[in-house]
């Protein structure tokens, strides 16, 4: 059950004039999962090893090291900053590109930056983000 609207509040319609395109757009895409996606991502899982599934796993987590480097210096997190840029050589350069985390093994431990926090640093409202 909704509960009743605050006394002076605004009407609000349910109304969405791009309905019938976003029905397309979900068909197609709920098509395009079945048919095609799905069964590539079973086709991987199935003949892809382990210590290759995982190196590739590692290789993009090392690309987000970047991301917690600039959210680091955007909340003036020095350390923070250093150890993401740390991580980011070590693993690119001993480990093949970020193939292999190398950095744990140096003891510098993932530290997750993100833009929310970021603008939380900043001060901006939580509802606006």
């Amino acid at each position: 059950m909704q509960e009743p609207a605050p006394e002076g509040a605004a009407e609000v319609r349910a109304s969405d004039p791009y309905e019938g395109w976003n029905r397309k757009v979900f068909r197609f895409n709920e098509t395009l999962d079945r048919w095609v996606l799905k069964p590539v991502a079973q086709t991987y899982r199935t003949v892809t090893p382990n210590i290759i599934d995982r190196g590739i796993t590692n290789f993009f987590n090392n690309l987000q090291e970047i991301r917690n480097l600039a959210n680091s210096l955007l909340q003036l997190k020095g350390e923070s900053a250093v150890v993401a840029a740390g991580r980011f050589t070590y693993n690119t350069v001993f480990g093949l590109a970020g193939f292999f985390d190398v950095a744990t093994a140096f003891e510098l431990p993932e530290r997750p930056e993100d833009f929310g926090q970021t603008l939380g640093y900043w001060g901006a409202d939580p509802d606006l983000t």
